[in-house]
């Protein structure tokens, strides 16, 4: 049994939104087995039309794979309790971006650059976002994304080029 909790604190009239976010592993078979993690973020963002810049910086230390859906992940129970999902590892994200009128004002495109910083690895990503002008930010978003990881492991390198399409109701 998981349990989670988090606080979070937005003024957007501001552009700032805060949170920080625990999970732990409240009871397991194994009386030995223990999991938490914790998180926190901070989110610089642009007014209602999403146009400026916007920040986001996200800390966090617990297993690589926690959260709600990791058991989704797994292909069978055993891998719950397998020592690499149980080491505690930190990691850093951070994304910069601006806010730029697109088509007659009507959308916001905004570039992006990432970095993500872990025990196990080094990504750096660059995307575009285009969302219509006015959504809250996350509500409905078309996106590309080109990135590079770089593993301190085994010392390989992954390209990814991506597109995402989300929307939130």
């Amino acid at each position: 049994m998981e349990l989670g909790a988090g606080l979070s604190y937005a003024n957007p009239s501001r552009g700032l939104d805060m949170a920080l976010r625990m999970q732990g592993l409240a009871a397991h078979a194994a009386d030995d087995y223990g999991a938490w993690c914790v998180s926190r973020s901070l989110r610089l963002a642009p007014g209602v039309a999403g146009r400026g810049f916007t920040m986001s910086l996200t800390p966090s230390y617990g297993p690589a794979a926690a959260g709600s859906e990791r058991p989704w992940r797994l292909p069978d129970a055993s891998g719950l309790a397998a020592d690499e999902y149980a080491a505690p590892t930190r990691r850093l994200d951070a994304e910069l971006g601006y806010g730029l009128p697109v088509h007659g004002a009507l959308f916001t495109g905004t570039p992006v650059v990432g970095l993500g910083l872990s025990d196990a690895a080094r990504e750096v990503r660059l995307g575009w976002r285009l969302t219509p002008a006015g959504a809250a930010v996350g509500d409905v978003s078309l996106g590309i994304e080109a990135a590079r990881r770089e593993s301190a492991v085994d010392l390989e390198t992954e390209h990814r080029i991506g597109a995402s399409l989300s929307a939130r109701w």
